[in-house]
């Protein structure tokens, strides 16, 4: 019962937060807009701006979370892990070509899965982002599917700095971060195990420092989810 008052307390909170934050930021827009202002205030205001929005996009993050922990979400669609895949690396081909990493895709298995879209997509998103930040440039990142114990498990595999296993046995939690040399709030893999959780998808961690991190997914061959 506690854990159930404090999970929608979290939201409640986090919602709230968001119309305050959401004045604040079209003040701080209005004030902008006055050309008595000197060059001082005027970074002074982009810097509070900048710092709403960090909150806002964190606030977010929170209120995702809570959504998942509280089954919002549906789980009745039928996913294509491949499409997904594909489509997020042209939208973060940028990002990849920045640091000149090369990208193998290698999904051999057609394998059905049913769950929610939205969130499986975030799920890839937020593994496929931590491939690429915490890659060295020049770096590989691998996406590979096969059965492991008659599970079909998909993997996501880098080149990059790696986790000691203190590391790896907190990078779940929130606002936990690998590397504070990194941006970030520390709530990407959060997300990632909470969506994990609510489609019933263990993951284990393989790493080694400046030797690389494998995210594996293992899915359930029941879907039962909450």
């Amino acid at each position: 019962k506690l854990f159930k008052k404090k999970k929608h307390f979290i939201a409640n909170v986090s919602h709230e937060l968001l119309t305050p934050i959401a004045l604040l930021k079209n003040k701080f827009e209005n004030l902008l807009q006055n050309e008595s202002l000197d060059d001082t205030a005027v970074d002074k205001i982009v810097s509070s701006l900048s710092t709403l929005d960090l909150l806002k996009k964190i606030i977010a993050n929170l209120l995702l979370i809570s959504k998942i922990e509280n089954n919002q979400y549906e789980a009745n669609e039928t996913i294509d892990f491949d499409t997904i895949i594909t489509d997020l690396v042209t939208d973060l081909q940028d990002r990849i070509e920045d640091k000149e990493l090369t990208f193998h895709k290698n999904l051999e298995h057609h394998f059905s899965f049913t769950g929610n879209k939205t969130l499986m997509h975030i799920l890839f998103y937020n593994l496929i982002v931590n491939a690429i930040k915490y890659n060295k440039p020049s770096g590989t990142i691998e996406i590979k599917d096969g059965f492991l114990n008659g599970n079909y498990f998909l993997s996501i595999s880098d080149s990059g700095i790696g986790m000691n296993k203190i590391q790896q046995q907190n990078v779940f939690k929130r606002f936990a971060r690998v590397s504070f040399d990194q941006e970030g709030q520390g709530l990407g893999l959060a997300i990632v195990e909470s969506v994990a959780q609510f489609h019933r998808i263990v993951i284990e961690i393989k790493s080694e420092i400046n030797r690389g991190t494998t995210f594996v997914l293992l899915f359930p061959n029941e879907r039962k989810l909450n």
